[in-house]
């Protein structure tokens, strides 16, 4: 029992101070890289972002899951003497206590969006509409409804007062941007976001991270959908101010999944089809920084595991933090 309580222990502690490491280093890049977000395009943008947020908890499973855990594993003895001390349970404690906040946060998010799609599915018709891939529904709603929803079988539901407002190259727009959130998998990754558990997930920083990351995906949608084409472009644009004005004042939005409109101002996207400037770099220096940090754990722990003897000392490195560890 002891060999167990041990293992898990130093898991959980070892993932929360490496959590706690990386979530300083995402706060710096983000302090650093803010100013410099609006030269990249949506795209380059959406992906640093993603990694910036996801950095901290991705670096402490990896180095946890596979350096850590299989050092201690091959190399601690089954019926090992040492006692675990009250600071590496208090670590472990609130390491456990970040870990089901955020398995938590994603099963609320799950759970609202299977009550949504039971709501929405049980006066559902089903849509033919040319391009789509997936199953798509006309809906009855009081919001305009254009919106993926799924990760396992997305579909597309799409609002009966949108249908009958829009124009067919304004649905056809619209549903490329559709179609753009789901050749990125934007709707998995805004699970993981929600399940993210790190520090970040509780303050301004992380929910700051989120709210570009979620403002620079529909933007990558919207370029996906129009393309090098102006008339594509300028019919997104006004299918965008459409559906806009259809929202009533008091609906609730659906900021939480990924649609074509999740309420709130739509100013900046229109602008940017409207003007359609030149397109935006994929190069910038944090965004290099943070590429290269996300493949520095993986690196590490492959390096780890071929090597014996840097295995071994991962283990004498466990074995020093428990035995001075109060």
């Amino acid at each position: 029992m002891t060999y167990l309580t041990l293992g898990v222990s130093l898991a959980l502690a070892a993932f929360l101070v490496i959590d706690v490491i990386a979530s300083l280093v995402s706060v710096v890049i983000w302090r650093a890289a803010r100013g410099d977000l609006d030269r990249l395009s949506a795209r380059a943008r959406a992906g640093g972002l993603f990694l910036l947020r996801t950095f901290p908890s991705t670096a402490a499973t990896v180095v946890v899951v596979g350096v850590l855990l299989p050092a201690f594993c091959r190399f601690e003895p089954r019926e090992t003497s040492e006692i675990v001390g009250d600071t590496l349970v208090g670590l472990a404690v609130v390491s456990a206590v970040l870990i089901l906040a955020g398995l938590r946060r994603g099963w609320q998010a799950s759970a609202a969006t299977r009550r949504m799609l039971h709501d929405w599915l049980e006066h559902a018709r089903p849509l033919a509409l040319p391009g789509v891939s997936v199953r798509a529904y006309a809906i009855a709603s009081e919001f305009p409804v254009v919106s993926l929803v799924g990760v396992v079988r997305p579909r597309l539901f799409v609002s009966e007062r949108v249908l009958r407002a829009c124009t067919p190259e304004e649905l056809s727009v619209m549903v490329r941007h559709e179609r753009g959130h789901l050749a990125s998998g934007d709707n998995l990754k805004r699970l993981l976001l929600r399940i993210c558990p790190n520090l970040l997930a509780l303050t301004s920083v992380g929910r700051d991270l989120e709210g570009r990351w979620n403002e620079a995906c529909e933007e990558a949608a919207d370029d996906y959908a129009a393309g090098a084409s102006m008339p594509s472009a300028l019919a997104l644009a006004n299918a965008l101010l459409r559906v806009a004005r259809m929202a009533p004042a008091r609906c609730a939005s659906l900021a939480s999944l990924t649609a074509l409109y999740q309420g709130g101002s739509i100013e900046r996207r229109v602008r940017r089809l409207v003007g359609r400037d030149a397109p935006g770099t994929s190069r910038a220096a944090w965004l290099v920084v943070v590429r290269a940090l996300a493949a520095v754990p993986l690196v590490f722990a492959v390096a780890v595991l071929l090597d014996g003897h840097l295995l071994h000392s991962v283990h004498h490195l466990i074995e020093v933090v428990v035995e001075t560890m109060p």
